[in-house]
Order: C-alpha cells, then sequence, then structure tokens
C-alpha cells in the first residue's frame, strides 16, 4: 500500500472564536522547528489559509486525500469522510470511549 504523508498547520485566517472560547492564534514556538524537521526527513507540508480541518476536507473532498489522523472530532463538522481518530491510554481511561 502507498502511503504518503502530508502535514496541513492552521493558517493565517484561522477563527478568533472556537465554541465560544477565545483561540490563542499565535503559532507554538516549536511549529517552525518542527517544520524544518519534516522537511529534512522528506515530509511535505503546508499552511492552510484558515483551519486546518477545513483544509482536510476540501483536500479529501476533490480527492487528493484519503483519511486524516487527528485527536478530536471537530473534522466532522466540515464534511470530511475518513477520519481516524487518536485514542491516548490516558484519554481512555479519562472519558473517551472506542464506541
Amino acid at each position: 500500500m502507498l502511503l504518503h504523508t502530508h502535514f496541513i498547520f492552521d493558517g493565517p485566517q484561522r477563527p478568533k472564536l472556537k465554541h465560544g472560547k477565545q483561540v490563542k492564534n499565535a503559532p507554538h514556538f516549536l511549529m517552525q522547528h518542527f517544520q524544518e524537521l519534516l522537511s529534512t526527513f522528506g515530509f511535505t507540508w503546508h499552511k492552510a489559509p484558515g483551519e486546518v480541518e477545513a483544509e482536510f476536507s476540501q483536500l479529501n473532498i476533490v480527492g487528493i486525500i484519503d483519511a486524516v489522523f487527528l485527536d478530536d472530532g471537530d473534522i466532522l463538522l466540515f464534511g470530511h469522510y475518513n477520519v481516524i481518530k487518536v485514542f491516548t491510554e490516558d484519554a481512555l481511561e479519562h472519558g473517551d470511549h472506542l464506541t
């Protein structure tokens, strides 16, 4: 099976409010270093115009990507078809379920 991992980061037009809460719009202080590592090891990446979930969904709709690995379900609101949710042991012990 051919697998190509592509990383997408939130862009400058990301909403300032999400679910009624203020969202920190500044990039994580390690983001630039992480992007450099991705490039060094041959992975591709880009910044979305706005929210990464919307970008993933658009790429899925036009058939560029097949599935997305995420730690939350926000992407379902954007109409994404194939979501692979990542569960941690801590999350399963404190509320997440595998139903």
